[in-house]
């Protein structure tokens, strides 16, 4: 009888009961064929061109190893894993002195070797020599794997690359990783078939960092919309983390459209499944930006990342305005926003002015950034308003930047609500920061709020208000005074204090940028119920029926609902908000930020006295647990 139809036959008995998904696993052999739906398909076998010189690797079992085989393979086709097989397939290794060359034999004569699943016999093989070695005493085992020669490795290498779930398992089993530089070739062959993936995987596993470039998987898979296995890398990676992120930001350059930049490096290189629809500047900017930060790289090596970003801060800026007139400090801002080198942002800035028939403001830019309007990139009417200014005017202009729409006029007739400055204390030392801790303990409610530059990310100042005096909290100045020991005990005494409330208005943003600025507060927001957000009370109130406030606001269903409303419909007045963007990085501050400040933060506790009684009326009690967990 044909010796492969005899094991075949053997291999598939199973007794009675135990026939599952796993029925047809034996019906493979070491010939490369397999049987599918009755047609015999022809495939070429692992050990195809696997050894290090490009011949075969033989696969060919020895006859007592074939012979354990067909015996073994009963037993797991009955128990298919538990100690009954982990034992017998570790007494067989046990046996072999040649194991790790017929491990790799045994893998490659076993069915679904090309993929195999977890729960199958070829996984299970894999996963039981790294127990076993496991078991052993280590100083024994690196002797062992002195002995695996890199044909054997490389061998491991081509069985297992390309097998996620494995391959680590092998690299550490095979000691791949002490011969990682054999691999380097086979890696390349891996990014001439456009298996990039594949590539920086195995690169990635090999700890093979060196010997690459950005070009040759990263760029690749960053295209293919594959950053993660890419990132993996680059994580590693130190000395191309520069390189990418330059490359990539030099895509962002508005000089041309961003379909030349793919295009051409599309064209001098084959990349298969490029993902079109990812590939515009925006999505691009953003990666440029995370990877910028994730890997510290110099705003200076990333120009158009920062130009980019200036030219969205521009157009926030003249929304603030010229829209919403709730700029203070604009000459500042656009200072600080607009290179002096960058035309682009310049002509942006003073044809904006001009469309917002700004003029004055338009010429005022021109004298400061010393434009050459002579160009045809201006309107007509800035020209003509310039021929009527003599040099002098545009010097002048130029040293004063102050324009009309710098101030927002409150009508007199509208008064706006304030606190005592005598209420108010700076803390700018540790001396204070100690007496205030132990003057806000008396008090079981406090107002909370938090102010930072404009888009800007570290807080620069927290307010925290009891009935009888407000304290602005000077972080910029006291981050380089306190110890974290300091800011943990504001945190334990006042933060993470369940006996006190803390009232805000949308204030999980502050909460997000406190942690971020002063991690050593240590807030436990998230298991808090010691915080209320006066917002979500306001919402949730309005929800029931009868709800009132003593006080209406024509504009209200018009425009968002904002504590500036809030306040004047609890207490009569609107909260003064035009001090919300001016520059809380600048010190020292001004008399009118340090008012709009300790107001922000106190007039929470007079509107919460309001709500409260209104909650009162409407039988909601403000001390129910679900109710706070929801309100915070």
């Amino acid at each position: 009888m044909n010796s492969n139809m005899s094991n075949e036959k053997v291999l598939n008995c199973k007794p009675a009961g135990y026939e599952d998904d796993y029925d047809d696993e034996f019906k493979f052999n070491s010939s490369g064929s397999s049987q599918e739906s009755g047609r015999i398909r022809i495939v070429k076998g692992l050990g195809h061109q696997a050894r290090l010189n490009k011949e075969d690797f033989d696969i060919t079992l020895p006859p007592d190893v074939q012979n354990w085989l067909t015996a073994f393979s009963k037993t797991f086709n009955t128990f298919k894993k538990g100690a009954v097989v982990s034992q017998g397939i570790r007494m067989f290794f046990g046996t072999r002195p040649d194991l790790f060359e017929i491990v790799l034999k045994l893998y490659a004569n076993l069915p679904g070797s090309t993929n195999p699943k977890s729960g199958t016999f070829a996984f299970t093989l894999i996963k039981e020599l790294d127990a076993y070695l496991k078991c052993y005493d280590p100083n024994v085992i690196a002797s062992m794997k002195k002995f695996i020669s890199d044909d054997t490795k490389m061998v491991a290498f081509n069985f297992f690359h390309n097998q996620n779930q494995l391959f680590n398992v092998v690299c550490e089993c095979y000691d791949l990783k002490s011969s990682r530089e054999i691999f380097i070739g086979r890696i390349r062959e891996l990014i001439s078939e456009q298996k990039y993936k594949d590539a920086c995987q195995s690169a990635c596993d090999l700890e093979l960092y060196e010997g690459f470039s950005i070009h040759d998987f990263l760029i690749p898979l960053i295209l293919q919309d594959k950053m993660s296995v890419a990132e993996k890398y680059l994580g590693m990676a130190y000395k191309l983390q520069c390189e990418l992120v330059t490359f990539l930001d030099s895509w962002l350059d508005h000089s041309q459209p961003f379909a030349n930049f793919y295009d051409n490096y599309l064209g001098k290189r084959d990349i298969n499944g490029v993902n079109y629809s990812k590939l515009h500047r925006k999505t691009l900017k953003k990666l440029v930006k995370r990877y910028a930060e994730m890997y510290k790289i110099s705003k200076d090596l990333t120009p158009f990342l920062q130009e980019m970003d200036a030219y969205g801060m521009l157009q926030l800026l003249l929304n603030k305005k010229y829209v919403e007139n709730s700029l203070k400090d604009w000459d500042e801002y656009i200072k600080e926003t607009v290179p002096t080198h960058s035309n682009r942002l310049i002509e942006e800035l003073i044809n904006a002015c001009c469309d917002y028939n700004d003029i004055p403001e338009a010429a005022k830019w021109v004298a400061y950034f010393n434009v050459d309007t002579s160009c045809n990139n201006y309107p007509i009417r800035l020209e003509e308003y310039l021929k009527k200014k003599s040099n002098t005017k545009l010097n002048e202009a130029k040293d004063n930047a102050k324009s009309d729409y710098d101030v927002v006029e409150v009508p007199p007739e509208v008064m706006q609500y304030s606190i005592d400055p005598e209420k108010i204390c700076v803390i700018n030392t540790m001396d204070n920061f100690y007496k205030m801790i132990g003057d806000l303990l008396n008090f079981n409610t406090l107002g909370f709020d938090c102010e930072w530059k404009f888009r800007e990310s570290d807080i620069d100042l927290i307010q925290l208000s009891s009935k009888s005096r407000v304290y602005l909290i000077d972080v910029k100045v006291l981050k380089s005074i306190l110890s974290d020991e300091d800011w943990r005990k504001l945190g334990r005494k006042i933060f993470r204090n369940e006996e006190i409330l803390k009232l805000g208005f949308s204030q999980a943003s502050d909460i997000a940028m406190i942690k971020k600025t002063l991690p050593g507060l240590c807030i436990t927001y998230e298991k808090s119920t010691s915080y209320m957000d006066l917002q979500k009370l306001w919402r949730y109130l309005q929800e029931i029926p009868g709800f009132k406030l003593p006080f209406t606001d024509n504009s209200l269903g018009r425009a968002k609902q904002d504590l500036r409303q809030l306040t004047h419909l609890c207490l009569g007045q609107p909260l003064d908000k035009n001090q919300q963007f001016s520059n809380w990085a600048k010190r020292p501050l001004t008399a009118e930020q340090i008012l709009y400040a300790a107001s922000d933060a106190y007039c929470l506790l007079e509107i919460f006295d309001v709500l409260k009684t209104e909650a009162a009326r409407l039988k909601v009690d403000l001390s129910d647990y679900e109710l706070c967990k929801k309100l915070k």
